[in-house]
């Protein structure tokens, strides 16, 4: 008997919250046997907005935007964000390894085959901390990148989302290596 689980997707929040659901089953050391998991994250998500347990390190919430920043500013067309990002997400691993405390790294064992990538985990904290400003989720920006410097218009390489409008925080400072 083959089991399915389906929902809608409203929103990037709802969308974050049923993804961390998704990742428990995954986890060989998750139990629940009682089912109280989704209890205590709804207390969390009230008590604890935009974060979680598996988020370790503030520092990917500067990181992140960063290398969004970062595509930016080098002009990286629509089709190609999302796998340029990934590949900067996995790039961080080895100089945060490289420090003393690197217990919380994103792929500290998956390196490069690493599956849930940081953005993952922490947008919807961007997004409740006003960091980025985009309504929609990491892939949803992924697919409707439109740059808001620089007045780039929608062309075969880019889909235009109604106009301009600011992804990220204009008060956030760039990163070390933009």
């Amino acid at each position: 008997m083959e089991s399915t689980l389906a929902w809608l997707d409203f929103n990037a929040a709802e969308r974050e919250r049923t993804q961390r659901v998704l990742a428990m089953f995954e986890e060989r050391e998750t139990r629940d046997e009682l089912g109280l998991g989704a209890i205590r994250d709804s207390f969390s998500d009230h008590l604890f907005p935009g974060t979680s347990t598996i988020q370790t390190r503030l520092r990917y919430l500067f990181f992140i935007p960063w290398i969004y920043l970062r595509l930016e500013k080098q002009r990286v067309p629509s089709r190609d964000i999302a796998a340029k990002a990934r590949k900067l997400e996995v790039a961080l691993t080895e100089p945060l390894l490289a420090e003393a405390d690197n217990a919380g790294v994103f792929g500290r064992l998956a390196r490069g085959e690493l599956k849930r990538l940081p953005s993952s985990v922490y947008w919807a904290g961007l997004r409740l901390y006003g960091i980025c400003l985009y309504p929609g989720g990491r892939e949803d920006i992924n697919a409707t990148w439109i740059r808001s410097t620089g007045g780039v218009t929608a062309g075969e390489d880019e889909f235009a989302v109604g106009g301009e409008f600011e992804v990220l925080s204009a008060r956030l400072e760039p990163g070390p290596w933009i």
